[in-house]
């Protein structure tokens, strides 16, 4: 009997060592586990890894406002050390944006390898006109800048101020590019043309064939983001008419806001990241942290001063109240103009 309990005491003795030895194995000290886990705002994204190669998936054209807008903020991801990702880039252009929303919605719904550039004019806008896509069919993941727009012509045109296209638009009806009808650049040529009384006809473009079309001389008038608009500014082949600001932007300190035309015309664009509908909490907040350290670096600040745009960062639910509100105000806005669907 005694040799018989002392043999089972010495079993339940090798399995309790055999225990801590698997557990000391699997788990390091806290100290040690926190020095090999990367940077996270959460202990849920500590335990997510994305895929290494993901999408930027932008639904306009290459060339345009949202893909540049892609371009930008991924390579900066990369040459700031905040990841190591590959690239790679879509585009899927069509329906100011439709097009490509609704390939998200039916390609990539739940997969957290997509990435996609946001601009607050396409995630509502056609939305409002009775179109079936908007932001509510995404994941949003943040806000990192807000872009105000900028009213622009031809340097070939021979305007240099809004009085000019509106006397000119006495003896003859001016023609205006617009990036998508109901697009935000739409809706804002229709502000000015109902409260200043010019006679406008504003002519659809895809992608960013409006801006082509201004720098032809093909129309007379376009309303584009000023960080796409910015370059062609600064090289004389586009002139600055008005900014849509509440007050005047250090870019282009000379060019007056609609506000002190009498106007009462004000736009910005918010610019950030969504991921497709479905994704995982811990996904969205992977990135959330990344971008998050990505405004914090002199690199960003950089970019954003150079193409006047204003960090604006906003996270998650955060993110989807203020387009929740933006939404409400554009609807007024575009049913007022007789634009909403």
């Amino acid at each position: 009997m005694k040799k018989s309990l002392a043999l089972l005491l010495a079993l339940c003795l090798v399995v309790a060592a055999t225990a801590c030895s698997n557990s000391s194995s699997s788990s390091a000290p806290a100290s040690q586990a926190s020095e090999a886990a990367p940077a996270s705002s959460t202990e849920a994204q500590g335990s997510y890894t994305p895929q290494k190669n993901i999408t930027i998936f932008a639904p306009y054209s290459a060339g345009g406002g949202v893909d540049i807008w892609g371009r930008n903020f991924s390579a900066m991801l990369v040459s700031t050390g905040i990841v190591d990702n590959n690239w790679v880039y879509e585009n899927v252009n069509g329906g100011t944006g439709q097009v490509g929303l609704g390939t998200v919605v039916s390609q990539y719904q739940g997969k957290d390898s997509v990435l996609i550039p946001t601009a607050t004019n396409y995630l509502m806008t056609p939305y409002i006109q009775g179109k079936e896509y908007s932001y509510k069919d995404l994941t949003m993941v943040a806000q990192l800048v807000v872009d105000y727009r900028v009213f622009v012509t031809s340097a070939q045109s021979g305007y240099t101020s809004m009085e000019d296209l509106i006397t000119a638009s006495k003896d003859h009806e001016l023609v205006a590019a617009i990036s998508g009808v109901g697009g935000i650049g739409h809706i804002a040529i229709e502000q000015f043309k109902s409260l200043s009384g010019a006679s406008i006809r504003s002519v659809p473009f895809d992608g960013n064939e409006d801006t082509i079309a201004l720098l032809g001389n093909q129309v007379e008038l376009g309303n584009l983001a000023l960080s796409e608009a910015l370059p062609h500014i600064q090289s004389g082949d586009l002139i600055a008419l008005a900014v849509t600001s509440e007050e005047r932007l250090p870019a282009i300190p000379d060019i007056p806001t609609c506000t002190e035309l009498g106007y009462d015309i004000t736009f910005k664009t918010g610019r950030g990241v969504a991921m497709p509908g479905g994704v995982s909490d811990e996904a969205r907040d992977y990135w959330i942290d990344k971008l998050q350290q990505l405004v914090e670096t002199d690199e960003f600040k950089a970019y954003a001063d150079n193409s006047s745009n204003t960090i604006a960062f906003l996270a998650g639910e955060d993110y989807v109240a203020d387009l929740d509100r933006d939404y409400e105000a554009m609807k007024v806005i575009m049913t007022d103009l007789g634009l909403a669907g």
